[in-house]
């Protein structure tokens, strides 16, 4: 089965190609209007070097936020269209969740950032959301936190330069379309999937032009 992920939650887009669970390629670049209206001659890249067609893609995975409101609703306005013209199934999946599945620790903290120094985040232990996702900022997250944590978030500036106290471990890092396709495999063998029309972004709050209406 070959699956195209691809995440546009960061300040980065990244997408990756995984077949049977095994990885033929990823690209990541910057995230800029101009970037993501190019990002099919990068998939028309990505299939090339991978000696594929866009016609033999099963099935998509994405990140469906929460994240860059922006980044978040053009990336996944992509991905609805290419979907929906091949009549493939779409896996979605939140941010939080995708950072959670990428570390080994029983136990972390998944920050992503949002806007004015906030954040989404939840609790995750093996794998496992402990809560829903909340929203606020860094003082009310050490309110939250304990003693001794492992905070784990995107590799972008508004978590990279975060000040925590020496008890507070920061994981960075970056996003991988190829992690998302490989992840998706699993709902996607066994029918958890939706179509395009339905894939909607999870933004949670809204936008910084809609708070100001």
């Amino acid at each position: 089965m070959l699956v195209f992920g691809i995440d546009t939650s960061s300040t980065f887009i990244s997408m990756g190609l995984v077949k049977d669970k095994n990885i033929l390629g990823e690209i990541s670049f910057p995230f800029s209007r101009e970037s993501l209206g190019k990002w099919i001659p990068w998939l028309d890249f990505l299939l090339k070097e991978c000696a594929s067609e866009v016609e033999q893609i099963d099935a998509f995975a994405c990140v469906s936020g929460p994240g860059a409101f922006t980044n978040l609703r053009l990336g996944l306005s992509s991905i609805k269209g290419l979907a929906f013209a091949l009549k493939k199934p779409v896996a979605s999946f939140s941010s939080l969740e995708i950072y959670a599945q990428r570390v080994p620790f029983p136990q972390i903290r998944v920050l992503i950032p949002s806007c004015k120094g906030s954040f989404f985040y939840s609790v995750y232990e093996n794998h496992q959301q402990v809560f829903l996702p909340r929203f606020g900022s860094i003082e009310e997250i050490l309110d939250d936190s304990s003693q001794k944590e492992i905070w784990v978030g995107p590799n972008q500036a508004e978590f990279l330069s975060l000040c925590v106290p020496a008890n507070i471990q920061t994981i960075a890092l970056p996003p991988t379309g190829s992690f998302v396709a490989a992840h998706a495999l699993t709902n996607i063998l066994s029918g958890k999937t939706i179509d395009a029309v339905s894939l909607q972004p999870e933004y949670w709050r809204v936008s910084r032009a809609q708070e100001k209406i």
